[in-house]
């Protein structure tokens, strides 16, 4: 496989991004059977680090699957009929059109695309939560919120190869879950759990090499400690915005909703194209705007396993591919 550029580009998108090269390594590990002893010892020793990640003593699971499948499973284990699905982007909008290809009577609760949400309007409901980008990047607090599901994927601030999703599952929606029919096999959460929480396995074959890094990586995040990597994470998003504003570009999300992880900022007149394009030729993959916003916007994943300094490095070649552009 050949890139434009040096082989292979940092990616800096959002999500795949980067991954360590000693998590790469990870995967090439003998495979294991996964009804092993040794397969039950990494669940068990998965499992209080997850919960510790989640903010959460209840019920956590691993899917072999992207966090997609997370959100079909959360709709139909835990909605019998009707769901309210609030939507301020794209991913939430293929959310909500989930929910209704499940067969559920689905309502739009519908904020701009760029503005936060007004948790005061979800308030005493059962609680989804979608934390793909922020999961592993920022502290999350799972039972102090009040949730009922949230899921996220292995590819952004866990900083791993795409191919699982980590879920947190309450008590509360396991209950309900047990009355809803149709739930299927793969993405039953009830079944998942058990087999989870009492033989430590999980009902289908796992990826079970992608296990073998998760099992590193949050090794990894033990030694680092989480709130040094959330530090860090808001560090970087300091750096990068503090350039945006010096390169004259503005950020699609108004200050007080910006992500830690994420950006996505206006490109300010630039050729977008051109501009990706050229940063994809010195070894660094930027992210176009997503849905109606391609052409307008970049998008940056500062996340994971990026650094300070590896940031300052992508924004010195970015200020001289501007430079070579006219900007």
């Amino acid at each position: 496989m050949s890139f434009p550029g040096p082989n292979p580009p940092r990616l800096w998108i959002p999500g795949p991004t980067y991954v360590r090269p000693e998590l790469l390594a990870a995967l090439a590990r003998p495979t294991v059977g996964h009804r092993t002893k040794t397969m039950t010892e990494m669940v068990l020793a998965l499992e209080p680090r997850l919960k510790k990640l989640f903010g959460t003593k209840q019920h956590v699971v691993v899917l072999t699957a992207s966090g997609s499948a997370a959100w079909e499973g959360a709709i139909r284990c835990g909605v019998r009929e009707k769901w309210a699905c609030v939507t301020n982007g794209n991913f939430s909008d293929r959310w909500h059109d989930t929910g209704v290809d499940c067969g559920r009577e689905t309502v739009r609760v519908a904020f701009e695309w760029g503005e936060g949400i007004d948790p005061n309007k979800v308030a005493d409901v059962l609680i989804f939560v979608d934390a793909v980008s922020t999961l592993g990047g920022v502290e999350f607090k799972f039972d102090e919120w009040g949730l009922d599901v949230a899921l996220a994927s292995s590819q952004k601030c866990l900083a791993l190869p795409p191919g699982i999703a980590v879920v947190a599952v309450s008590d509360r929606f396991l209950q309900r879950a047990k009355t809803v029919k149709g739930r299927g096999y793969y993405l039953d959460f009830v079944l998942l759990c058990d087999d989870w929480d009492l033989r430590h396995q999980t009902p289908p074959t796992p990826a079970v090499n992608m296990f073998y890094a998760l099992d590193d990586q949050l090794t990894a995040f033990d030694k680092e400690t989480l709130p040094a990597r959330f530090a860090r994470h808001e560090k970087m998003a300091a750096q990068f915005h503090r350039w945006v504003e010096s390169k004259g570009f503005t950020s699609f999300v108004a200050p007080k909703y910006r992500s830690p992880t994420t950006a996505n900022c206006n490109s300010g007149g630039v050729d977008m194209n051109a501009f990706i394009a050229q940063m994809l030729e010195r070894g660094h993959e930027l992210s176009h705007g997503y849905g109606k916003l391609k052409g307008k916007c970049f998008r940056v994943g500062h996340f994971g396993d990026h650094t300070p300094q590896a940031l300052t490095e992508m924004l010195g070649i970015a200020d001289d591919v501007l430079k070579k552009m006219g900007r």
